[in-house]
Protein backbone atom coordinates (compact mmCIF):
# COMPACT_ATOMS: atom_id res chain seq x y z
CA UNK A 1 0.00 0.00 0.00
CA UNK A 2 0.93 3.67 -0.18
CA UNK A 3 2.28 3.92 3.35
CA UNK A 4 4.55 0.90 2.84
CA UNK A 5 5.85 2.45 -0.40
CA UNK A 6 6.65 5.72 1.34
CA UNK A 7 8.30 3.89 4.26
CA UNK A 8 10.44 1.94 1.78
CA UNK A 9 11.62 5.15 0.09
CA UNK A 10 12.29 7.01 3.34
CA UNK A 11 14.16 4.10 4.96
CA UNK A 12 17.18 4.66 2.73
CA UNK A 13 16.95 8.46 2.69
CA UNK A 14 16.31 9.61 6.27
CA UNK A 15 16.67 13.34 5.46
CA UNK A 16 14.11 13.12 2.67
CA UNK A 17 11.47 15.84 2.51
CA UNK A 18 8.24 15.15 0.67
CA UNK A 19 6.51 17.73 -1.52
CA UNK A 20 2.81 16.94 -1.91
CA UNK A 21 1.08 18.88 -4.67
CA UNK A 22 -2.67 18.71 -4.02
CA UNK A 23 -5.13 19.00 -6.88
CA UNK A 24 -8.76 20.09 -6.80
CA UNK A 25 -10.59 16.75 -6.68
CA UNK A 26 -13.33 17.88 -9.06
CA UNK A 27 -10.79 19.03 -11.66
CA UNK A 28 -8.89 15.76 -11.31
CA UNK A 29 -12.14 13.80 -11.76
CA UNK A 30 -13.01 15.69 -14.95
CA UNK A 31 -9.53 14.99 -16.37
CA UNK A 32 -9.82 11.26 -15.54
CA UNK A 33 -13.26 11.15 -17.19
CA UNK A 34 -11.97 12.95 -20.30
CA UNK A 35 -9.19 10.38 -20.61
CA UNK A 36 -11.78 7.58 -20.39
CA UNK A 37 -9.87 5.73 -17.67
CA UNK A 38 -13.05 4.68 -15.85
CA UNK A 39 -15.36 4.04 -18.79
CA UNK A 40 -17.10 0.66 -19.01
CA UNK A 41 -14.93 -0.17 -22.01
CA UNK A 42 -11.71 0.63 -20.14
CA UNK A 43 -12.84 -1.22 -17.00
CA UNK A 44 -13.39 -4.36 -19.09
CA UNK A 45 -9.69 -4.35 -19.99
CA UNK A 46 -7.39 -6.15 -17.59
CA UNK A 47 -4.63 -3.75 -18.62
CA UNK A 48 -6.48 -0.57 -17.69
CA UNK A 49 -4.21 2.35 -16.87
CA UNK A 50 -5.04 2.85 -13.20
CA UNK A 51 -2.34 2.26 -10.60
CA UNK A 52 -2.61 -0.68 -8.23
CA UNK A 53 -4.07 -4.10 -8.84
CA UNK A 54 -7.60 -3.88 -10.18
CA UNK A 55 -10.14 -6.37 -8.81
CA UNK A 56 -11.95 -8.63 -11.27
CA UNK A 57 -15.72 -8.68 -10.78
CA UNK A 58 -18.62 -10.05 -12.80
CA UNK A 59 -21.79 -8.10 -13.39
CA UNK A 60 -24.60 -9.07 -15.76
CA UNK A 61 -22.39 -11.60 -17.56
CA UNK A 62 -19.55 -9.11 -18.18
CA UNK A 63 -16.18 -8.98 -16.48
CA UNK A 64 -14.92 -5.67 -15.11
CA UNK A 65 -11.63 -4.73 -13.48
CA UNK A 66 -12.56 -2.12 -10.92
CA UNK A 67 -9.97 0.04 -9.14
CA UNK A 68 -8.49 -1.58 -6.05
CA UNK A 69 -9.75 1.31 -3.89
CA UNK A 70 -13.40 0.34 -4.50
CA UNK A 71 -14.73 -2.29 -2.07
CA UNK A 72 -15.83 -5.39 -4.03
CA UNK A 73 -19.20 -5.34 -2.22
CA UNK A 74 -19.82 -1.90 -3.77
CA UNK A 75 -19.21 -3.09 -7.35
CA UNK A 76 -22.84 -2.88 -8.51
CA UNK A 77 -23.28 0.64 -7.20
CA UNK A 78 -19.86 1.70 -8.49
CA UNK A 79 -20.52 0.39 -12.00
CA UNK A 80 -23.93 2.10 -12.08
CA UNK A 81 -22.35 5.53 -11.45
CA UNK A 82 -21.52 7.93 -14.27
CA UNK A 83 -17.88 8.06 -15.36
CA UNK A 84 -17.52 11.44 -13.67
CA UNK A 85 -18.93 10.15 -10.37
CA UNK A 86 -16.62 7.12 -10.58
CA UNK A 87 -13.66 9.41 -11.16
CA UNK A 88 -14.65 11.69 -8.28
CA UNK A 89 -14.98 8.74 -5.89
CA UNK A 90 -11.58 7.46 -7.08
CA UNK A 91 -9.89 10.85 -6.51
CA UNK A 92 -11.44 11.19 -3.05
CA UNK A 93 -10.30 7.75 -1.90
CA UNK A 94 -6.84 8.12 -3.42
CA UNK A 95 -6.26 11.58 -1.94
CA UNK A 96 -7.41 10.44 1.52
CA UNK A 97 -5.14 7.38 1.31
CA UNK A 98 -2.19 9.55 0.29
CA UNK A 99 -2.83 12.14 3.02
CA UNK A 100 -3.08 9.37 5.64
CA UNK A 101 0.12 7.74 4.41
CA UNK A 102 1.98 11.06 4.53
CA UNK A 103 0.67 11.74 8.04
CA UNK A 104 1.77 8.30 9.25
CA UNK A 105 5.34 8.39 8.00
CA UNK A 106 7.76 10.39 10.07
CA UNK A 107 9.32 12.70 7.51
CA UNK A 108 8.95 16.39 6.90
CA UNK A 109 6.40 17.16 4.20
CA UNK A 110 5.30 20.28 2.39
CA UNK A 111 1.96 20.84 0.70
CA UNK A 112 1.22 23.00 -2.28
CA UNK A 113 -2.04 23.53 -4.16
CA UNK A 114 -1.78 22.66 -7.85
CA UNK A 115 -4.13 25.49 -8.79
CA UNK A 116 -2.00 28.05 -6.92
CA UNK A 117 1.11 26.68 -8.63
CA UNK A 118 -0.51 27.07 -12.05
CA UNK A 119 -1.76 30.59 -11.31
CA UNK A 120 1.53 31.91 -9.93
CA UNK A 121 4.39 29.41 -10.33
CA UNK A 122 7.17 31.84 -9.44
CA UNK A 123 5.58 32.81 -6.12
CA UNK A 124 4.66 29.25 -5.16
CA UNK A 125 8.10 27.83 -6.00
CA UNK A 126 9.78 30.72 -4.15
CA UNK A 127 7.68 29.97 -1.06
CA UNK A 128 8.59 26.29 -1.31
CA UNK A 129 12.28 27.10 -1.75
CA UNK A 130 12.09 29.20 1.43
CA UNK A 131 10.43 26.34 3.34
CA UNK A 132 13.13 23.98 2.14
CA UNK A 133 15.88 26.43 3.02
CA UNK A 134 17.15 26.58 -0.57
CA UNK A 135 18.66 29.58 -2.31
CA UNK A 136 17.58 30.89 -5.69
CA UNK A 137 20.29 30.25 -8.28
CA UNK A 138 20.73 31.08 -11.94
CA UNK A 139 19.56 27.56 -12.81
CA UNK A 140 16.44 28.15 -10.69
CA UNK A 141 15.67 31.39 -12.54
CA UNK A 142 16.03 29.68 -15.94
CA UNK A 143 13.83 26.75 -14.92
CA UNK A 144 11.13 28.87 -13.29
CA UNK A 145 10.77 30.77 -16.58
CA UNK A 146 10.32 27.43 -18.41
CA UNK A 147 7.79 26.27 -15.81
CA UNK A 148 5.79 29.50 -16.16
CA UNK A 149 5.54 28.85 -19.92
CA UNK A 150 4.40 25.26 -19.42
CA UNK A 151 1.75 26.00 -16.79
CA UNK A 152 0.21 28.73 -18.94
CA UNK A 153 -1.10 25.88 -21.10
CA UNK A 154 -2.79 24.06 -18.19
CA UNK A 155 -6.52 24.55 -17.81
CA UNK A 156 -7.83 24.67 -14.26
CA UNK A 157 -11.38 24.96 -12.99
CA UNK A 158 -12.90 22.32 -15.30
CA UNK A 159 -14.69 20.71 -12.37
CA UNK A 160 -16.16 23.89 -10.89
CA UNK A 161 -19.69 23.10 -12.09
CA UNK A 162 -19.64 19.40 -11.26
CA UNK A 163 -21.95 18.23 -8.47
CA UNK A 164 -21.88 14.57 -7.42
CA UNK A 165 -25.05 12.57 -8.01
CA UNK A 166 -27.36 11.62 -5.17
CA UNK A 167 -26.18 8.00 -5.47
CA UNK A 168 -22.56 9.04 -5.04
CA UNK A 169 -23.37 11.32 -2.11
CA UNK A 170 -25.08 8.36 -0.41
CA UNK A 171 -21.99 6.19 -0.97
CA UNK A 172 -19.70 8.91 0.38
CA UNK A 173 -21.86 9.45 3.44
CA UNK A 174 -22.09 5.70 4.06
CA UNK A 175 -18.30 5.43 3.83
CA UNK A 176 -17.99 8.56 6.01
CA UNK A 177 -15.83 10.26 3.38
CA UNK A 178 -15.41 14.01 3.04
CA UNK A 179 -16.35 15.01 -0.49
CA UNK A 180 -15.34 18.64 -0.41
CA UNK A 181 -12.71 19.90 -2.80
Amino acid sequence: DLEDSLDFITADVPCLQLIHIRRNRRDAAVEIMEKGWLSNEQLKSQTNLLPGSPKKVKLDGSEFYIPFVVPVEAKNIYLSLSELDRAFLYTIIQSINLENAIANIKIKSHQMDFEALVKDPKRQISLLMGELGLMETEMYRKNIAKLATIVNEIEIGKGNNYEPSGALIEILQELNLDFTV
